[in-house]
């Protein structure tokens, strides 16, 4: 959201921005929080309308919309167009937990199995239908959208987020050698794939000759991630912490390959930037997944698959003019994905709203849970 605030800016327009924080602790009782946060929400925007001025656009992300889009449907307090954001469906990811418990990975018991379908999920459907536009981050959430019929077509758009034009240009030959193995980076949790990944590396480095394997940004102890790895690959494992934007980026030059191995992904940043830099990628097909072409820009293995990723990951490592075409043809394909770029995109998809909805002027607004 700073990110599309900064651009905004930049491109003559006002925007202000609410975060979960600006909502206040009350209620402080996590259900009870989150069955209220629409209509907490739509007091805040309302408040910020009160003292800002009337906005033209208000963006409001996942379930807290509904109360907002509600109210300026029926004319009850304001004529403002709505705009729903997803970064990342919640259905989608709710699904991929049940699986995850079906496979022994979490547990997730009977009375959130209740309350999040009945509470959250519904909210998150609400907001999306009261919206005049829906804005989504991959194709696969826009599919299941349209397949239940929350929304028209031409009402549910796709825009990705894009990588900060300060780092998006690659080194040029010579500044950094490849040569440190596989990356991967991201969070220690369960939707990124991890116990996947650490059945594929030990199946890697048992195959041998290994490559090393880099964790960056678990934020989790060390002994949590190696805990997960065999013993015999535990020499091959690096442990980082999570790092400044510019050391990521150098990291993705440094590494001959990133592993994106996630069970669900909104969006997936850390794939996007990697490509960015020139970095061939083994992909799972979700979120920014999507867009990897297999054996073009990248290779795509099936989620929950250790076996596929292991296969994928010998294949790389033996290969570096393979490795060398993937990542160039991956650079490429991600050019256009700037922050700028997100922006424009976004903003005629507020200026169509409008044009639908017979209205016009320069604000907009973000507000974030």
């Amino acid at each position: 959201m700073l990110k599309l605030q900064s651009e905004f800016q930049a491109l003559g327009h006002d925007c202000d921005v609410l975060f979960r924080e600006d909502l206040g602790r009350f209620p402080s009782n996590g259900y009870l929080r989150q069955a209220l946060c629409p209509a907490v929400t739509a007091q805040k925007v309302m408040a910020s309308i009160k003292s800002r001025g009337r906005y033209d656009v208000v963006d409001i992300a996942s379930a807290e919309g509904w109360v907002f889009s509600f109210l300026c449907r029926t004319g009850i307090f304001s004529d403002s167009v709505v705009i729903s954001r997803s970064n990342g469906l919640e259905h989608l990811n709710y699904r991929r937990m049940v699986d995850d418990h079906r496979h022994g990975l979490l547990h997730k018991p009977w009375q959130k199995r209740i309350w999040f379908p009945a509470v959250r999920l519904t909210q998150v459907e609400a907001s999306a239908r009261a919206a005049h536009k829906l804005i989504l981050l991959n194709d696969h959430d826009r599919e299941f959208v349209l397949q239940r019929r929350w929304k028209k077509p031409e009402d549910v758009v796709v825009i990705p987020h894009g990588v900060s034009q300060q780092v998006c240009t690659p080194a040029s030959n010579g500044e950094s050698v490849r040569g440190q193995g596989f990356l991967f980076c991201g969070s220690w949790t369960g939707m990124k794939g991890i116990d996947y990944l650490a059945s594929a590396f030990n199946r890697f480095v048992a195959a041998g000759p290994p490559l090393n394997l880099t964790i960056l940004g678990g934020s989790a102890p060390e002994s949590e991630i190696r805990g997960a790895f065999s013993q015999a690959a535990q020499p091959y494992l690096k442990v980082l912490e999570r790092l400044p934007e510019d050391f990521v980026m150098q990291q993705y030059r440094l590494h001959d390959a990133l592993i994106f191995c996630s069970t669900y992904e909104g969006f997936g940043m850390v794939l996007v930037e990697a490509m960015s830099q020139g970095l061939a990628c083994i992909a799972t097909p979700v979120g920014a997944g999507l867009m990897v072409q297999d054996g073009s820009s990248g290779l795509v293995v099936p989620a929950r698959n250790p076996e596929a990723l292991a296969v994928a990951m010998r294949k790389l490592a033996t290969n570096q003019t393979l490795r060398n075409r993937l990542g160039e043809a991956a650079r490429k394909q991600v050019a256009t994905l700037t922050w700028e770029n997100t922006a424009l995109q976004t903003l005629a998809v507020y200026r169509n709203a409008q044009k639908k909805n017979r209205i016009a002027g320069h604000f907009v607004t973000e507000a974030a849970p």
